[in-house]
């Protein structure tokens, strides 16, 4: 989707941009809620489209651990929960990418790095819960 909207040249396509990223009007949020969905895959430039795919690759490993179902649900969770939060920031807020859901499977994997390895889980206090 960043490539159809940067008209095939990289440069982004503003009316398009625009037209699928998340704006937290709630007027514009409430006429046109597929946003939510669509600005996930419209990229404010080149180097946010690869800093999402290196996270995602990144978290692969994860998913490796966890299986894909529990993979995707956390990414969806995480991306609706970053996508409704704009709506309470007062200034202009306008989201794109799949970042916050990235943020969130990097939260999740950190969790399970932590409940698997002792010396993390005294480094921050975390009781034994098996």
């Amino acid at each position: 989707m960043f490539y159809v909207t940067t008209d095939f040249d990289f440069v982004v396509n503003e009316l398009d941009y625009f037209q699928y990223s998340l704006i937290n009007d709630a007027d514009i949020f409430l006429s046109s809620p597929y946003r939510v969905f669509t600005n996930i895959f419209i990229h404010a430039d080149f180097v946010h489209f690869l800093g999402n795919i290196l996270g995602l690759g990144l978290s692969s490993l994860y998913e490796r651990r966890v299986g894909a179902k529990r993979f995707l649900l956390v990414l969806f969770i995480s991306f609706m929960v970053s996508n409704l939060s704009i709506l309470f920031y007062s200034g202009d807020v306008v989201e794109s990418g799949i970042s916050g859901g990235i943020f969130g499977l990097g939260a999740a994997g950190a969790i399970l790095y932590c409940r698997l390895r002792p010396i993390c889980r005294e480094s921050f206090g975390m009781v034994n819960d098996r």
